[in-house]
């Protein structure tokens, strides 16, 4: 068969509607419905085998078609192939649902951030939208590996929440996630969340800016509410600093292993008690991902104690 079939994208169509029709077809033959009941019974077994023998040749025939030939075929295939549920879906998805518009922020060194603003009368148009002085937004950090196209799914609750209360939300793409350019770390992340913060400020002209973080956005947020003014800090369930949630996470010896060769470094409690603006510390006692003694609550509570008994 796949001698004969030139491997088009008309061909490959007309068959796959060929062998569906024939399927269709069989399947109304051996699908009967009693008279009293909803229920369908399957009766002829010599059609279901026919049903089953043409559902394999459809399976074969686009195994032969689609899957790559060849072991580099196979490897490129499976590290490069784009299918369905890619990110461009979901940013369409997020434009769609929320009228969403999509952003392009250059970095100080020139490297293009990618994210998305959801309008807060798209997101919430219910009667009880509170209204707002100004133009408000939410600049939000993302956690680890946290794409800015999963936020329709991810953080549907809080955009919800803040455009009920007439503020738009701003998700962004850290360096090298999605479509922004370049390879993160610690410093270049911070960098770029006051590059995302100045485009809101300057080219949108918001007046009012929440910064809100979660995990390693929270980390970021902290950073950045230090640096830069704005009307309100939520850091949701964070560490303290990096070198202690490694410490804690897989022992003092493979942290100093882990930061010799990274070089990355991050301390946020500190930070957080030099912000100036109303702020607000989130904190689950139960995290997975961030134990405890290596949280942001039990790295504020130390210093506090600390200062509170060098006086």
């Amino acid at each position: 068969m796949r001698s004969q079939l030139r491997a088009t994208p008309v061909n490959i169509c007309g068959h796959i509607f060929a062998l569906s029709k024939l399927k269709e077809k069989q399947l109304n033959a051996i699908i009967l419905k009693e008279e009293n009941t909803k229920r369908p019974r399957i009766d002829r077994p010599d059609q279901a085998q026919k049903l089953q023998k043409t559902c394999e040749q459809l399976e074969t025939f686009l195994r032969g078609v689609c899957q790559p030939r060849g072991i580099y075929q196979k490897l490129r295939n499976m590290f490069s192939r784009q299918v369905m549920g890619h990110l461009a879906y979901m940013r369409a998805e997020s434009v769609r649902i929320y009228k969403a518009e999509r952003l392009t922020v250059h970095t100080v060194d020139n490297y293009a951030l990618d994210g998305i603003l959801i309008p807060a009368k798209e997101a919430f148009s219910g009667p009880e939208l509170l209204p707002v002085e100004g133009r408000s937004a939410v600049l939000f950090c993302g956690p680890n590996a946290g794409y800015c196209e999963f936020a329709i799914d991810c953080q549907l609750q809080w955009i919800r929440f803040y455009a009920q209360r007439g503020f738009d939300v701003c998700f962004w793409n850290y360096r090298g996630y999605g479509s922004s350019e370049g390879s993160p770390t610690p410093t270049n992340v911070v960098s770029d969340s006051e590059a995302v913060l100045h485009h809101l400020r300057e080219t949108r002209k918001y007046t009012k800016i929440i910064i809100h973080g979660e995990s390693l956005g929270a980390a970021v947020a902290v950073k950045l509410a230090r640096r830069s003014p704005c009307e309100m800090l939520f850091a949701d369930r964070t560490f303290c600093s990096l070198r202690t949630m490694a410490e804690v996470s897989v022992g003092w010896t493979l942290a100093q292993l882990v930061f010799w060769v990274t070089r990355w470094k991050m301390e946020v409690a500190q930070d957080y008690l030099e912000v100036v603006c109303p702020k607000v510390l989130a904190n689950d006692a139960r995290d997975s991902m961030i134990h405890e003694l290596a949280s942001l609550r039990s790295g504020v509570t130390r210093l506090v104690v600390l200062r509170d008994c060098n006086r």
